[in-house]
């Protein structure tokens, strides 16, 4: 779950959640007082809320199931990431029936203006969904999060110097919170103004 007091985000009117898994996040989302929240999520929904039913980023042939509730699970074949939490499998499944889509389609077609923050927790698809939202919407949001790489845990994965590489000339990298030696953590960017 991402506690993103700990990014000290001034004020969030509204959050896109891609990747919301059974949302997590849902009750701490209230208790932060966001009131405009819209999920994304192929496989999940989160009880009473607004969740879309895609897939974000470019047709997968393949999902990798985990077995911890399917938190960890990805379209990228994992890699280290078997080695970083042996206790999680995988079991690959194919991907024929979900409806894929554009990030640039999500904010033209669902997002309400006071949404001014973007979440991204897609398991190392982070960076293949920014490259789905054109530069005219990057300035929706005020702020992004997302699950960034510092090694490869699945096959492909964005790296963080690569997500930030793409958003700099919209988005700074305010902070990355490292998961202690798990090759990944949370970064937070704020856009430039």
């Amino acid at each position: 779950m991402i506690d993103l007091s700990v990014f000290g985000i001034p004020k969030i009117t509204g959050v896109l959640h891609l990747g919301s898994n059974s949302g997590q996040e849902l009750e701490y989302y209230k208790w932060m007082g966001i009131n405009t929240r819209i999920w994304v999520d192929p496989f999940h929904e989160v009880a009473g809320e607004r969740c879309l039913p895609y897939a974000v980023g470019s047709h997968k042939p393949h999902l990798y199931i985990a077995s911890n509730n399917g938190e960890s699970g990805s379209f990228l074949k994992p890699k280290m990431h078997v080695a970083k939490y042996p206790h999680i499998t995988f079991k690959r499944v194919e991907t024929c029936r979900l409806r894929w889509t554009k990030v640039t389609t999500i904010i033209a077609l669902h997002v309400p203006t006071e949404v001014n923050l973007m979440v991204l927790d897609l398991q190392g698809m982070e960076l293949e969904a920014l490259r789905t939202c054109s530069k005219f919407y990057f300035n929706v949001f005020d702020y992004i999060v997302t699950e960034a790489y510092t090694e490869e845990l699945y096959e492909g994965n964005g790296y963080l110097h690569e997500i930030e590489e793409h958003l700099k000339d919209h988005y700074k990298l305010v902070k990355f919170i490292p998961e202690a030696d798990k090759g990944w953590g949370y970064a937070y960017f704020e856009r430039i103004k």
